[in-house]
């Protein structure tokens, strides 16, 4: 008789307490997803300059209401916990001091994505679906676009738009244009 084997998930309360205690080093760059540790890739200048521009523009148009956070936790639910690249957040006066954003205080998401985007599309885009993060862009540097899906549905987003070069792109009642997201030339 066989003993099936059984992968033990680990939650985001153990995650937590895994960096707190330092099992997991502080300048490691990790993400929990679907209850697996992920160790994500170093960042390229390309990328890093993308993530900067969109938090100039961002900077620049955004009231109070909101925060922009660049490549902090946010918490899922209970399997996982990510890294985006930009998340706009509700304002919160105490800036999430006591515990991370979760999906209701999300409301939109970014990943720059190049080398990284079958990853971000076909893994992290249904997770933020399944937990209600309404809006999630994927910045695609390959084919010099913004994919914007809005409208979660299950792990699904129902409407789902490609903007291109000279297009604008709505975010939160301000219009941001493409051409100034991928001004970075290579």
């Amino acid at each position: 008789m066989s003993t099936p084997v059984v992968k033990r998930l680990i939650s985001t309360e153990d995650y937590n307490k895994m960096a707190e205690i330092g099992m997991l080093k502080p300048d490691e760059r990790l993400e929990l997803i679907n209850g697996e540790i992920y160790t994500k890739r170093p960042i390229l200048s390309r990328h890093a300059a993308i993530v900067n521009q969109v938090n100039r523009i961002l900077g620049r148009i955004m009231t109070n209401e909101y925060i922009v956070s660049i490549q902090n936790p946010v918490h899922l639910d209970e399997l996982n916990q990510l890294e985006p690249d930009i998340s706009v957040l509700k304002f919160q006066d105490d800036l999430y001091v006591h515990s991370h954003p979760n999906s209701n205080d999300v409301r939109v998401v970014m990943e720059v994505s190049d080398s990284t985007y079958e990853f971000d599309r076909y893994v992290k885009l249904p997770i933020y679906a399944n937990n209600g993060v309404p809006e999630y862009w994927l910045i695609n540097l390959k084919e010099k676009c913004i994919e914007v899906y809005e409208d979660p549905v299950l792990n699904k987003y129902r409407i789902n738009n490609c903007y291109l070069l000279g297009d604008e792109i709505p975010v939160l009642d301000e219009m941001i244009s493409v051409s100034q997201v991928l001004v970075i030339e290579e």
